[in-house]
């Protein structure tokens, strides 16, 4: 990446001032072969002084330019690979994170806290209760997606040491049931609840809205 031309692009996408100057940044930086033009790797939006964001796709996270890597706040990955997964703990400013269906346990312990704010793994049906665990380290989350995914009963005790989890989603959870009800409603700052599609019965929804949390936060539980 030491080409003059390519250099002055990313300088350009790490503080853009006009759309106009990021479409040709953007084009720079295609024909140097650094952006998927089949849109499959890691997805990366400019959002800093420009509207409607732009929307950039890496062929993997290796790819991402450093210059960008430290401000990158918002990321999808479409695809995951292991030296993907590795570059996870690099990425210290993320904030909003999308992962693949694939990722595996042994990718996911790559992922460190950081600033997560919101993650979702909706449908990541390879991760085990080792890595829903990880959740009470995540002090920062607010927002979590693991619908569709074989999260159980026992891996949600590890919400309730987040103190500024909002919302949650378990959509579609199978192996979540009335047992987790108590999990659930010691979830301190909870103020939407998706529950969808799991094995918690109407008796359990009735314990939910009535414990001290939920009536505290006024949490909207959606359950059918």
């Amino acid at each position: 990446m030491s080409d003059p031309i390519v250099q002055n692009a990313l300088k350009t996408l790490s503080e853009p001032k006009t759309r106009e100057e990021v479409t040709r940044s953007v084009a720079e930086l295609e024909r140097s072969g650094i952006l998927d033009r089949n849109q499959r790797g890691i997805r990366y939006q400019v959002m800093k002084t420009i509207a409607n964001p732009l929307a950039l796709t890496f062929r993997t996270l290796d790819d991402v330019p450093r210059e960008l890597a430290v401000q990158i706040a918002h990321l999808i990955l479409i695809r995951v690979q292991d030296e993907d997964a590795i570059q996870l703990s690099k990425l210290k400013s993320v904030k909003s994170l999308v992962l693949p269906s694939n990722i595996t346990d042994a990718q996911f312990r790559h992922l460190l806290p950081g600033v997560l704010e919101d993650v979702t793994l909706s449908g990541c049906v390879e991760l085990s209760s080792a890595s829903f665990q990880r959740f009470s380290d995540f002090h920062a989350l607010k927002k979590l997606d693991i619908g569709n995914t074989h999260v159980c009963d026992y891996d949600l005790r590890s919400l309730v040491e987040l103190p500024l989890l909002e919302e949650l989603s378990l959509r579609e959870c199978k192996r979540v049931t009335d047992m987790g009800v108590a999990m659930l409603e010691g979830i301190p700052g909870l103020k939407k609840l998706w529950i969808q599609g799991t094995n918690i019965t109407l008796r359990g929804v009735e314990l939910l809205k009535g414990s001290t949390n939920i009536q505290k936060n006024r949490t909207t539980i959606i359950y059918e």
